[in-house]
């Protein structure tokens, strides 16, 4: 072994320089490094077997032994092969020859440049096997998205950064400091400007930090904000992106050029609904389920992009819980930001919906929106809510019965409990059944019934399916404050299969949910045919909702005696022998689950795809 070490600043022309996220080095703490290392005999062998004169390779110039452990260690770090083309590598001339350093050289360090293509990273294979994703990480960042990377147990995460100051800031507790100072006499030396794109069309450049840029409605359009005051451990981590979807009705008309106005005389205020994506997943995932919906509700559409594509919901999940990010921070960041910026919008009228991770996430932001669907996440302690909620909070809850990764009989430690996927678990296993019935008994005051015991809300079919095998069950007690309303599905899995989009039937109705829940804040009336709110003509409310004040401002108006009564029923389908098959399978499922280890492959008859979602989270997953 010898002293000296070799780096290599890694560039993509389109995304930045490469930074490897390590938390596992007690003595300094998280922080960011480059690829690179001490080098080893067997570099000076391989460079030897070159014919290289060993002896005299720093008088002369010779920095093979370099290449090669820089090259290694790049290797070795993020699965980036470049061991058979060390011509890519140049060295970093930091500074004019000093005595017996070469330029490249700092503090018995020698640095390497290279530039890294989309050919040369783990983009091409990621829809080539789906068990060609096993064992690579994500961007943590998101950008590229979908980027991945073969990284060491050194290092949990990576990221690429276009600002070269921000990046040498990040380097700060890299080998002493040293990095960050060869990174700046790179920049000084003008060693970096070809190796990074400059241009403000880049793929990855901000949109919409110009207020004077016009938004577009019916367009998906990325948002980016730092948060502030930041709370997270990482700089990085208080820069957030999430994207945002206007419905046509708050352009100017129907047919202008995507004008959008800045007030609100005619639409007024209108729902904002957070979709929040799965772990694993991205935005994109989910989003598209619901912007058809945007329109026919006239609803704005927002979907929060997590941290290393995960998001801090007590119980789950990656990057975003062990790091314990803020997220009920950055959806409040959200709203305050649009608010700020539109007059129909108002942090107050929003709601949320989200899959999985994205589940357990909108009941712990809950607090922050008028109602909820968690769809197949939950979490059974939201203490939050229980206290100062004299309103309640709106749930419809979907989960299906066979679902092999939340389980519907609960996620905790219990080694006599079947398992749930990605390490989820709360401190006790709850029943889906039961985390509604105590939810709407503690959050929305819903009478238990005489001689019931606590939590034990009464139910009553609301909706059947004998089809598609859904169930759907609203507490029919008059003292409710908020509706309270689950879907059970008896084979739908986590609706992951083929796609989120493809196997979750009811966007609309969640949809439908919360258009009901703002349109009845005043005493409209939603009408389901038309996806309208008509407002009472006298109850003082207009605009699209009925929540702002001057009747003229609503597009529909009815007398008092037009209303028809309100209470929450879809078309039902009452049949004995689904409701019978239904509250079975659930004796079975709370009772059977705790006798019997469950098979841990081949409960969807694909092993294989089992393993895929629990190591590695992909679109389809968690």
């Amino acid at each position: 072994m010898v002293s000296d070490r070799a780096f290599l600043f890694l560039f993509h022309r389109h995304h930045g320089l490469l930074l490897l996220y390590t938390s596992r080095k007690k003595s300094k703490g998280p922080h960011y490094q480059i690829p690179g290392g001490h080098l080893e005999d067997e570099d000076f062998d391989s460079a030897s077997a070159a014919q290289v004169n060993l002896n005299n390779a720093r008088e002369d110039g010779t920095i093979l032994p370099y290449k090669i452990c820089a090259s290694r260690e790049l290797y070795e770090e993020t699965g980036i092969d470049f061991r058979n083309s060390l011509d890519r590598l140049k060295p970093v001339q930091l500074r004019s020859t000093k005595g017996s350093e070469l330029s490249c050289e700092y503090k018995k360090r020698i640095f390497f440049s290279a530039q890294v293509t989309d050919e040369d990273l783990f983009t091409g294979r990621m829809h080539a096997g789906k068990s060609s994703t096993i064992g690579l990480t994500q961007a943590m960042n998101g950008i590229p998205p979908n980027v991945m990377l073969k990284l060491s147990e050194e290092h949990q995460g990576f990221m690429f950064e276009r600002n070269l100051s921000k990046a040498a800031e990040l380097l700060t507790h890299h080998s002493g400091g040293k990095v960050t100072t060869a990174l700046h006499m790179a920049v000084e030396n003008g060693q970096i400007d070809n190796l990074i794109s400059k241009s403000l069309d880049d793929e990855y450049s901000r949109e919409g930090e110009n207020p004077e840029t016009p938004i577009q409605c019916n367009t998906v359009i990325k948002r980016e904000l730092d948060m502030s005051p930041c709370k997270e451990t990482m700089p990085h981590d208080c820069h957030r992106t999430f994207y945002l979807y206007l419905p046509q009705i708050v352009c100017l008309d129907e047919t202008s050029s995507n004008e959008t106005v800045t007030y609100f005389d005619k639409i007024g205020t209108l729902p904002v609904v957070f979709v929040v994506h799965c772990y694993g997943c991205n935005s994109e995932t989910v989003m598209t389920s619901f912007l058809p919906y945007s329109n026919t509700h006239n609803s704005i559409i927002v979907s929060p992009e997590g941290i290393q594509r995960s998001f801090n919901a007590l119980d789950c999940c990656g990057y975003a819980l062990s790091s314990k990010i803020d997220d009920v921070g950055f959806f409040s960041e959200i709203l305050a930001t649009l608010e700020k910026e539109f007059a129909y919008v108002k942090s107050s009228f929003s709601y949320a919906v989200g899959w999985s991770n994205g589940g357990f996430m909108v009941m712990h932001a809950g607090s922050l929106f008028k109602a909820i669907s968690p769809v197949s996440g939950y979490i059974v302690d939201y203490d939050e809510l229980k206290t100062n909620n004299t309103v309640g909070k709106g749930i419809f809850f979907h989960h299906s019965l066979d679902d092999p990764f939340v389980r519907s009989t609960g996620c905790c430690n219990d080694p006599d409990t079947p398992a749930c996927c990605c390490g989820i678990f709360a401190e006790r296993c709850v029943f889906v059944l039961d985390v509604m019935k105590n939810f709407a008994s503690e959050v929305n005051s819903c009478d238990v019934g005489e001689g019931n015991s606590k939590g034990d809300v009464q139910l009553e079919q609301s909706f059947a399916d004998t089809e598609r095998g859904i169930t759907c069950f609203t507490s029919s007690s008059p003292s409710c404050v908020a509706n309270s309303t689950i879907c059970l599905y008896e084979h739908s899995g986590h609706f992951n299969s083929p796609s989120f989009e493809d196997a979750f039937p009811m966007a609309e109705q969640v949809m439908d949910f919360f258009a009901r829940d703002a349109c009845e804040i005043n005493n409209g009336f939603w009408n389901y045919d038309r996806k309208d709110c008509d407002c009472r003509k006298d109850s003082g409310y207009g605009g699209t909702y009925c929540f702002d004040h001057g009747p003229e401002k609503g597009k529909n108006t009815l007398e008092l005696a037009d209303v028809k009564d309100a209470s929450y029923t879809w078309e039902p389908i009452y049949n004995a022998g689904i409701l019978i098959f239904v509250f079975t399978v659930l004796y079975v499922l709370r009772h059977w689950g705790g006798r019997r280890k469950w098979k841990e492959e081949g409960e969807l008859g694909e092993s294989d795809e089992t393993v895929e979602l629990v190591d590695t989270p992909t679109r389809r997953g968690l």
